[in-house]
């Protein structure tokens, strides 16, 4: 998988996860901004990032990435094709 392809994979599902446009999705976004983000639906959000990535979120992602694009980085870190 590509970063692209792990890009795409967030964006998506945290548009899903929170009845949002991937349009008003971008690096910068962190969870304040998106009604309903909250420690509860953050985890369910790295349950299914997971899921669609083919593997569980390390816990250092969920826990340290500051916006939107800290963790497509880091993700993409774990998960993408050397």
């Amino acid at each position: 998988m590509n970063r692209e392809d792990i890009r795409r994979i967030v964006i998506e599902t945290i548009a899903s996860t929170f009845d949002i446009e991937t349009g008003d999705i971008a690096d910068t976004t962190i969870a304040d901004e998106v009604d309903g983000w909250d420690s509860l639906s953050h985890t369910v959000l790295m349950i299914r990032i997971g899921k669609r990535l083919g593997g569980s979120v390390p816990e250092s992602v969920a826990a340290q990435a500051a916006n939107v694009g800290e963790m497509i980085a880091m993700l993409g870190d774990h998960f993408a094709e050397n």
